[in-house]
């Protein structure tokens, strides 16, 4: 009977590991930046683009000068037909509040084969925590 809990508890534990070392290897697949290197990629390359990932709400309260909206986290059908509108050539940093949401629409950009995109760090709100130009 012991020698049964021991090897569910053995088994629950390599589940544990391998789901930890999975999600771990699909952080590593994004390539994240930082709010002031971003801000300092968009001063050198005036072919990239920021996309905001919130909501139109979050956009109009306030937002990084010149970002594209219309790329909200909650609304898949409409990222996929406003990918289809921009130049897979481009540089694009995309963000959300915090930095989370803004993986999933990173992750459709990939799927659509953009090469060239980041993720920011921290978000939007480490972009104000930084000074850095923004616009309602």
């Amino acid at each position: 009977m012991k020698y049964n809990v021991l090897i569910i508890y053995a088994v629950i534990l390599i589940a544990i590991i391998a789901f930890i070392l999975s999600q771990r290897s699909k952080m590593k697949s994004i390539n994240s930046i930082s709010a002031v290197d971003a801000f300092e990629l968009s001063q050198k390359n005036n072919a990239l683009a920021f996309i905001d990932a919130r909501t139109e709400g979050e956009y109009n309260h306030g937002h990084i000068k010149g970002a594209l909206s219309g790329f909200d986290a909650f609304s898949p059908t409409t990222i996929s037909s406003k990918l289809a509108l921009l130049d897979k050539s481009e540089a694009y940093i995309i963000y959300c509040a915090s930095g989370h949401r803004s993986i999933g629409v990173y992750k459709k950009f990939k799927s659509a084969g953009f090469e060239n995109i980041y993720n920011l760090a921290g978000g939007f709100g480490a972009w104000k925590y930084k000074n850095l130009p923004q616009e309602k």
